[in-house]
């Protein structure tokens, strides 16, 4: 059964639903989203761990923080919710945006990081062609829907130095790490799954057949599947 529940961080409320018990397993939304782009995960995934969504600071129910958000500002929203539920050690999923600060967090917090699924992260290349018009038509139509309870402005570094840095501590990174991509990705190529699993050391990907941007959605029972299979049965010794 899923739960609803607030916590705390920084004076900022923080929404976040919660279902099952055992190992905890924490899911990170992409940009655009909330906690509800992982309704067809939650419930599976809930048998076998516990499972922890939160909208991310700035999204879905969650307080918003003032001016541009950087990716060090999700980060810190990672380790203050981690220390409010009292969580030593996790896995940790992230789809797009929530990959990306995923890796961020697990670069910064390797020992609190069992293993980590980035599926389909942002921030390891660029947006395809097809990408930047489907994705410059849906913010603008968001921007026009969402007025009234508008998403974050994002200032992410997308200079060559920045792009660098972040492959640079990838390399460095020896979590555990499943890359997932979906083969018809619109919007991030998915030659950036090979990309991914390249610069990270111990890592193996899976490209999702016939799947776009979010497989976790348009292919659940594969995806979900595969969690299990990776992460294992949420005993950790």
């Amino acid at each position: 059964m899923i739960e609803s529940q607030w916590l705390k961080i920084n004076d900022k409320s923080i929404h976040y639903v919660t279902a099952g018990s055992g190992f905890p397993l924490i899911l990170l939304h992409g940009g655009a989203n909330d906690w509800r782009e992982w309704d067809k995960n939650i419930d599976i995934l809930s048998r076998h761990y516990h499972v922890i969504a939160p909208d991310i600071i700035g999204f879905g129910k969650s307080d918003r923080l003032n001016g541009v958000y950087r990716v060090k500002d999700f980060v810190d929203f990672m380790a203050g919710m981690a220390s409010e539920l009292s969580i030593e050690k996790m896995h940790l999923a992230g789809h797009s945006l929530g990959g990306m600060i995923g890796l961020e967090y697990a670069c910064r917090y390797p020992q609190k990081v069992v293993k980590l699924i980035p599926v389909a992260p942002y921030g390891l290349g660029k947006l395809s062609p097809r990408g930047l018009m489907i994705g410059a038509a849906f913010y603008w139509a968001r921007r026009l829907l969402m007025r009234r309870n508008p998403y974050p402005s994002l200032d992410l570094d997308y200079s060559k130095a920045g792009f660098e840095r972040f492959l640079e501590n990838l390399k460095g990174l020896d979590v555990p790490a499943m890359v997932v991509w979906g083969q018809k990705d619109p919007y991030l190529p998915v030659h950036q799954a090979y990309l991914a699993h390249s610069v990270l050391p111990n890592s193996k990907f899976e490209v999702m057949l016939g799947c776009g941007h979010a497989p976790q959605k348009s292919d659940s029972d594969r995806f979900n599947q595969l969690v299990i299979d990776f992460l294992g049965d949420g005993k950790v010794d």
